[in-house]
């Protein structure tokens, strides 16, 4: 055999080697990278919830200065309530949109990972 050739099919056992090391530490690893993804989608859920449900109560705070500032000013307290309203409304949403997600991954964490598997083949 020539010495090229005879490289080649060392370099390609050698790849081989890797390709199969590599499958070996993904299967390895599998179990604690679900379990990561998994940590990650209900904790930054439930620090969306948490920072949303704060933001209503500033939001509601600074109403209730409005109020007590603008005795005369219809116009003002009207406009302002309408728009922390509006606010308050909204993070409302985010409350409960992040709050569902956080509880469907302590609940039903394998139709999360499955959920993502769908959307990575799609």
């Amino acid at each position: 055999m020539k010495r090229s050739s005879k490289k080649m099919v060392e370099y390609l056992q050698t790849f081989e080697d890797g390709v199969k090391k590599a499958g070996e530490f993904s299967a390895e690893q599998a179990p604690l990278v679900v379990q990561e993804f998994l940590a990650w989608e209900f904790w930054s859920h439930s620090v969306g919830a948490v920072v949303c449900g704060a933001a209503i109560i500033a939001i509601a705070l600074v109403i209730r200065k409005i109020w007590s500032v603008t005795a005369s000013f219809d116009e003002l307290r009207f406009g302002g309530t309408l728009f922390g309203g509006m606010a308050c409304v909204g993070l409302a949403v985010g409350v409960c949109v992040n709050s569902y997600c956080a509880g469907k991954v302590a609940v039903a964490p394998r139709i999360v990972v499955l959920e993502k598997i769908a959307t990575l083949v799609k």
